[in-house]
């Protein structure tokens, strides 16, 4: 699965919405267009100047809960557009 996804992802910032985590990175410049991450990023500041995303690495990922159990985790790509989801 390394093709599709790499390893070990680290991300700059967590926001809760209801029963959901997102983790992603606020970068001013990146090599991604992803409308989602530019209005974040423009709200709630920048985290780093630049951020170059390889194809198997994702812009967002989120763990969605139900009564406080996981009950999917899913990965947002942006080079190409796609999504991983785990259930």
């Amino acid at each position: 699965m390394p093709q599709k996804i790499i390893s070990s992802v680290k991300f700059d910032r967590a926001s809760t919405n209801g029963e959901r985590i997102m983790f992603y990175i606020a970068a001013e410049q990146t090599n991604v267009q992803n409308t989602a991450l530019l209005m974040l990023s423009s709200m709630l500041g920048y985290t780093r100047d630049y951020k170059y995303y390889d194809s198997n690495e994702p812009i967002f990922a989120s763990v969605f809960t139900i009564n406080h159990n996981v009950a999917k985790v899913s990965f947002s790509f942006g080079n190409p557009d796609r999504l991983i989801e785990f259930y």
